[in-house]
């Protein structure tokens, strides 16, 4: 029994191994610049196919709301937490940690930039505060003398850091609108209801127009909209390009727009008699009766095909919702029954005229019944995108604008007011500035 036990034991303890190695090797390739930057690489191939697959191919499937997507951002994201938590400690403590001290010459002049001289007088600490205004001066007491170091710019630490943090808010806020994120467009004309999901709202159209500038060109689109929570009016907004409306998180921008195709607003049409001897043209409201001069006829547009098809039966239907082939029927009545209807036709005026007929019709133009094209969206993430970007933005401001500076200094004294002085300094970057700024400085101390 005894046996079975160490072995047992022997065992788990083995396992316990294997388990920590495993999670070690993950937490150092998640931790890795090289698996980073490849991982970046990738999700920006993948946006890049996304966008190719969305706009190019003007596809309903959203790539960027696909596994295929999710997974690589997620990843990237954890390795951006991994590499954070791993850097954290070490980067607060070159910022803001306690100076480290260099108490032998020997350690200075080991430095990149370093200088020896002798000092004469007192107040040799005073002097070396004067000449390293903005630096963060500390000083030791040695033996027989002093050491000192002073401090610049360490708040440039934090670049990379913030850099980082910020990163790592917009992916999470990308991956948060992935998951949870809506958008969706509403096509509608004036009087229909929008209703988004999971809303206790709604959103009533009110009106859509196109405005246009003295040479006759597109200015503006402009919506007109309600909303609406039990039937009652909350709010009312005109949105047009660039100025939505935003209410308890959803965003309604104004998108496109388009013509309704099966109705009109009206339709100019020029009426014959059958020997051509007269003619007059009309604006008719679409499906309002008109009386035609001279005779106790009416007629009406009674309906509008965007694109004129034929289908099964000779049955006319609608091919597209693109005006290809405008087409109205038009309906002549006597006491309100119909004697006969015609189909007009916008680019083929001379088919289907009607034969023996008192009245025939043309179309000779039409003003469809615009829809506005309304962009619904919820962006439960985008606080953290914002953010992330304004992190991000004070990183590089931090990292690009200051640099890391130390200098160490040790003063020993050799008598008669006789002072030795080793001087040496490095710089996180721009090395060249500071090889100047410490030549200053030493041509300074020796004035």
């Amino acid at each position: 029994m005894g046996y079975t036990r160490a072995k047992f034991t022997n065992t788990g303890f083995n396992s316990e191994i294997k388990k920590r190695v495993l999670l070690l090797g993950i937490w150092n390739t998640l931790n890795s610049m090289k698996f980073g930057i490849t991982l970046l690489i990738v999700v920006a191939v993948l946006s890049i196919i996304g966008v190719i697959i969305g706009e190019v191919f003007h596809s309903r499937y959203d790539p960027f709301r696909s596994l295929w997507y999710q997974v690589p951002l997620s990843i990237l994201a954890l390795s951006l937490f991994v590499c954070l938590v791993s850097r954290l400690r070490s980067i607060l403590k070159l910022a803001f940690g306690r100076p480290t001290f260099k108490t032998e010459a020997e350690e200075i002049k080991r430095l990149r930039f370093s200088r020896s001289l002798t000092l004469q007088g007192d107040g040799f600490e005073r002097r070396l505060r004067h000449h390293l205004k903005g630096y963060r001066l500390n000083t030791l007491a040695i033996p027989n003398g002093v050491a000192i170091t002073a401090v610049k710019g360490g708040v440039s630490r934090l670049g990379s850091l913030l850099n980082h943090l910020g990163l790592l808010l917009l992916f999470l806020g990308g991956l948060i609108i992935s998951l949870f994120g809506y958008s969706v467009m509403h096509y509608g004309s004036p009087g229909e209801i929008i209703r988004p999901p999971g809303a206790d709202f709604q959103v009533r159209i009110d009106d859509f127009r196109i405005e246009y500038n003295e040479k006759g060109r597109i200015k503006d689109y402009i919506s007109e909209l309600t909303v609406l929570r039990g039937g009652d009016e909350i709010l009312r907004k005109r949105i047009e390009v660039n100025s939505p409306l935003r209410y308890q998180g959803f965003n309604f921008y104004q998108a496109s727009y388009n013509l309704k195709p099966d109705t009109l607003r009206s339709a100019t049409v020029e009426i014959r008699d059958p020997e051509n001897q007269w003619v007059t043209t009309i604006k008719a409201p679409f499906q309002q009766e008109i009386s035609l001069p001279n005779m106790n006829l009416t007629f009406k547009v009674d309906r509008f095909l965007a694109d004129f098809k034929l289908g099964e039966g000779g049955r006319a239907r609608l091919g597209s919702n693109e005006p290809r082939n405008p087409a109205v029927l038009i309906e002549v009545l006597k006491d309100g029954e119909e004697l006969y209807h015609q189909w007009a036709f916008l680019k083929f005026p001379e088919m289907h005229w009607v034969e023996r007929e008192a009245y025939s019709f043309i179309l000779k133009d039409f003003e469809p019944l615009l829809i506005t094209g309304l962009e619904v969206t919820t962006v439960p993430g985008g606080f953290l995108i914002w953010t992330g970007i304004s992190i991000m933005s004070l990183g590089l401001v931090l990292a690009f604008y200051f640099n890391h500076r130390r200098i160490w200094a040790v003063v020993r004294e050799r008598g008669d007011h006789q002072y030795e002085l080793t001087v040496g300094g490095v710089a996180h970057k721009n090395a060249v500035d500071f090889e100047n700024e410490f030549k200053t400085i030493v041509r300074n101390l020796k004035a």
